[in-house]
Formats: C-alpha cells, structure tokens, sequence
C-alpha cells in the first residue's frame, strides 16, 4: 500500500443535523497536511461524550485473525468490556501474546480456533505479537465510548443518530506517534459547530499498519 506522507495531519469534522430526528450524523474525514485525504490508510476515530458511562456501554466481539502471517485486520477499535476472537486461520501454528498494561494475555500455540476470546475490561492501547514470527503486529485501542469506528478508504468515518451533545474527538494510527490517551481534541457541541479541524503532530509517515514490525515498538 502507498505511503501517505503526513508529518502533520488534520481531522475534518463535516456535521449535519437531522432536525425530524432530533439526532446529528458526522463524517470525520482525515486528511493530511496538504489537504489530502488519507485514503487507504485504516485511522480509528472516537467520540467522548456524556454518553461514555457505566450504562452506555455496548461491549461486543470483534475478530483479530491470523491470516498468511499478519494480524487481520491489523488495527481495532473496541469498547471496553468488549472481547476479541484470535483465530487462527494459517497452516502454521501461532502464538499470540500482548505485554501490555491495558491487557495482558497470552494464548500459547495453536492452530484454528480452540482459544476462548479474550475480554478486554480496561481502556487503552494493546500491541498485539505472536511469539514465533516477529514480524506479526497488531493495535487493539481499548475506549470507553460507544461511538467509534475506522476510517474507509475514502478516509472517512460516519456516526449516525448522535445526541446533541458535547464531545471530545481522538484519533489514532500507530504511526501519529502520540500514545492513544493523548489523542484527545477539544469539546464541540454537535448540534452548533457545522465544521471543525484539528490538526494532528505526527512524527513519521502514515503507512500501512503492517509495514510495523514488532522492534519498532
């Protein structure tokens, strides 16, 4: 997949307001210093709101696989409580594996599914590795909102039937070089604010996820 440079990027923030429904629908389209959307480019995009409590969750299961020795897909977003599927979907067996403080685990070598999903109850960033093959890398980003997703190829993200509220909106792509908790942007309410940017430092070109390699982390 094509490089996108990005030393910078911004988030567009493209709002409308469905007044029959009393409900807000936003695209969030990424683009990168030049203006450029970052098609192609898989970059996670969240909403905090009033709406991210105890009783607004939505955990579900999501599925991380193993696919010709890649993470596939190689980058989730999933809401706290939510449990993720490791299958394994190669000839070769895996051994997958996260150190990370938000969630570690280890599910020891194996072939198919025999594994249960693993629950993923704190928020935060997980790197995910497979012991036999270094090369293998993938980036679990844990929120505490329901409203999240990733961009398509276009490099946009839609949110429909949103309340009017106040929300911070964050981003993250393993190459913003930002830790995923410091990706957070300033509140807007939905209902007023017709158009936002935000720009975003970024220390290295965004790329495709998995030309990362277990030690560049």
């Amino acid at each position: 997949m094509e490089s996108v440079r990005a030393l910078c990027a911004s988030i567009l923030l493209l709002i409308g307001v469905c007044p029959a429904l009393h409900a807000a629908e936003l695209s969030v389209a990424v683009i990168d210093a030049g203006e450029t959307p970052l098609a192609g480019v898989a970059v996670v995009v969240y909403l905090d709101g009033t709406f991210a409590s105890e009783s607004a969750r939505q955990p579900g299961v999501a599925v991380m696989d193993q696919i010709d020795e890649k993470f596939v897909p190689d980058l989730l977003v999933i809401q706290v409580g939510s449990r993720v599927d490791f299958p394994n979907s190669d000839a070769v067996l895996h051994h997958v594996y996260s150190f990370s403080d938000a969630k570690p685990f280890d599910l020891p070598l194996f072939h198919g599914r025999i594994h249960a999903p693993v629950v993923f109850d704190q928020p935060g960033l997980v790197v995910v590795g497979c012991n036999i093959h270094d090369h293998m890398v993938g980036h679990i980003l844990v929120v505490e909102s329901p409203v999240h997703g990733i961009t398509d190829e276009r490099g946009v993200a839609t949110f429909k039937d949103l309340p009017e509220t106040d929300y911070r909106v964050g981003v993250y792509h393993p190459d913003l070089g930002l830790p995923a908790e410091a990706v957070a942007f300033g509140s807007t309410r939905i209902a007023a604010q017709r158009e936002l940017s935000i720009r975003v430092p970024g220390r290295r070109e965004l790329v495709s996820n998995e030309a990362l390699a277990w030690e560049d982390y």
